[in-house]
């Protein structure tokens, strides 16, 4: 049952396992590049936030996933007191549920030599997938901009998670992008900025799974009638 003492739980599990993925990571990139061990019985790339099939590709997957699940409950109860926000609450489960299956199917990956090729773009839009997503991003923030305002603290609270996944996916990504352009790719440069750019996703991810189970917290204790400063679309 989700309660106060229940979300705090969350939150030092969430601490917890933030604090296990940046020991492992700084682990792991002296494993390689201190000691040029870069395997160590599948170790290493294991503990790369970056590579696939690893830790940190299974976090990822699951914290988007629990966040959908989040704003399904809300989704939910939102419908149940008719406040009008119920699709826009479904929309948001839809993009974390997308999220959770692109950290696995890396489908973004997918955008990116097409678009190079065809574009030539090179340095910082050497990940090409940044244009295409970047405008999907921008497109859902105008959607759902009248929501996040009629959320108060807690559309305030979303809205800079996701600034900072954006700094870290978007952001990070154009300086990863410029080094691994000019050849730098498993570079000590270029791990570190791809660790950074992962443990600023991971925090940012986390940070609205428990603003999205705190905002439904809040609901499930209020009166279901709807709410004045809350119409529908």
């Amino acid at each position: 049952m989700l309660d106060r003492r229940a979300l705090d739980r969350i939150r030092v599990v969430l601490v917890g396992a933030w604090l296990v993925l940046a020991a492992g990571s700084v682990l792991g990139l002296a494993l390689e590049h201190l000691l040029g061990r870069d395997f160590v019985l599948g170790l290493v790339p294991f503990l790369d936030p970056d590579q696939e099939a690893s830790l940190g590709t299974w976090v990822a997957a699951l914290l988007h996933a629990s966040c959908a699940l989040a704003a399904a409950g809300n989704a939910l109860v939102s419908r149940r007191r008719r406040d009008g926000w119920h699709r826009n609450w479904w929309l948001l489960c839809a993009v974390f549920a997308y999220i959770s299956l692109d950290e696995v199917a890396t489908i973004h990956d997918r955008f990116s030599v097409p678009l190079r090729t065809v574009a030539g773009l090179s340095g910082p839009l050497h990940y090409a997938w940044l244009l295409p997503f970047t405008a999907a991003g921008l497109v859902f923030l105008v959607v759902q901009a009248r929501f996040l305002l009629t959320l108060g603290r807690t559309g305030r609270d979303l809205a800079l998670c996701g600034a900072a996944f954006v700094l870290g996916a978007a952001g990070l990504e154009t300086v990863s992008g410029s080094v691994a352009s000019a050849g730098g790719r498993r570079t000590l440069a270029y791990d570190v900025l791809t660790t950074v750019e992962e443990l600023v996703e991971f925090a940012s991810v986390m940070a609205a799974l428990v603003v999205l189970l705190s905002h439904l917290l809040r609901v499930l204790g209020r009166d279901p009638e709807p709410d004045p400063a809350a119409r529908g679309t």
